[in-house]
């Protein structure tokens, strides 16, 4: 009972903000995703689902590198840290979090209403899920933007090239204007404000694809098709759009979509099988099995009785060891740095 409780306790810690006990210094943030500092982990990664990413295949150089940058960054700050890297002042988790809270709710609805749309309701499914797509994007939609009429059926987009723009540099083009944030900014920021326009460009390139894909379908309600002649197979453009959300919510494995499906009961909680609670597990040739490697959320009760469907997850609970709750609220911030620092590959 005492070492489920410890489970139970810091699953108080599960979501955002963590345990707001625990300040990470990102001004000194290290991630072996940085491709600048250990680049011969790309190629061991590629093609491999983040599961199986060992930071272990690294090579010898990249190593000592990566030993410099942890030399560098640990030692202690003087009175003079001004001059010597303290940063910038950016709260990179606020940001962070802006962009969370931005896309993973609406992204979350638009692949449920993908999802669920069959040949008989793809033509009103449709508007609906323009609908979403134009809120995404309603603070960078000009007035004055318009799709171009192009001749012999030629499919000319540049013209929301300004809403995506607008899109992709929301949120940070205030860093980059300005000369002293980039003066103050650490290694440690770059790395930060760079993955975050990374993943900004990423989301905004797709949503705006999407969209504009229903404009040139004559699905939205306030900006019609240019040349007058819409696409009347609705299906064949949610079946296009379902692909593009599939591929961009894989690619950002945000955590906030990490959640029981049915969401539990009053007397369950959600849980994630975590490491290293079951390592022993992923290691027994005897108990080789995809619910180890790839463990996925689950409902299990708060109380006796624990019931059939709690086994497994009971015999996890037996054999832990009791740890602090506190470790919760920092793998919370790790897991949506590591996100927002996945490279492009």
């Amino acid at each position: 009972m005492l070492r489920f409780e410890s489970i139970h306790a810091g699953a108080w810690h599960d979501h955002y903000p963590g345990d707001t006990r625990i300040v990470l210094d990102l001004t000194r943030f290290i991630s072996f995703y940085d491709t600048a500092l250990a680049p011969s982990l790309i190629a061991a990664r590629h093609g491999i689902e983040r599961w199986d990413h060992r930071a272990a295949q690294i090579s010898k150089d990249d190593l000592a590198k990566v030993k410099a940058r942890v030399g560098e960054v640990l030692v202690p700050r003087g009175l003079d840290a001004d001059k010597t890297g303290s940063g910038s002042g950016v709260d990179w988790q606020t940001l962070y979090r802006v962009v969370l809270d931005r896309y993973a709710d609406r992204l979350e609805m638009v692949e449920y209403l993908l999802n669920t749309t069959t040949s008989t309701t793809a033509h009103e499914r449709a508007r609906v899920i323009q609908r979403q797509l134009r809120l995404m994007l309603t603070p960078y939609i000009l007035y004055s933007a318009r799709s171009n009429p192009t001749p012999d059926a030629v499919v000319d987009d540049t013209w929301a090239f300004p809403i995506w723009r607008g899109c992709a540099t929301k949120h940070t083009s205030h860093i980059h204007s300005s000369a002293a944030l980039q003066s103050r900014l650490t290694p440690s920021e770059r790395l930060l404000l760079r993955a975050l326009d990374e993943t900004n460009h990423e989301i905004c390139r797709v949503v705006v694809r999407m969209w504009v894909g229903g404009v040139r379908a004559g699905l939205d309600a306030l900006l019609p098709p240019a040349d007058g002649d819409p696409i009347t197979d609705a299906m064949e453009i949610v079946q296009g759009w379902r692909a593009d959300a599939q591929t961009l919510m894989a690619w950002l494995d945000w955590g906030v979509w990490v959640k029981c499906r049915p969401a539990c009961g009053v007397e369950e909680m959600c849980y994630l099988p975590t490491w290293p609670f079951f390592w022993d597990r992923i290691n027994d040739p005897e108990r080789k099995d995809e619910r180890w490697k790839r463990p996925q959320p689950r409902c299990i009760r708060k109380f006796e009785p624990r019931d059939r469907i709690d086994l497994a997850s009971t015999i996890i609970c037996s054999q832990i060891i009791p740890s602090n709750s506190l470790s919760r609220g920092v793998e919370n911030m790790k897991h949506l740095t590591a996100r927002l620092l996945r490279d492009h590959e």
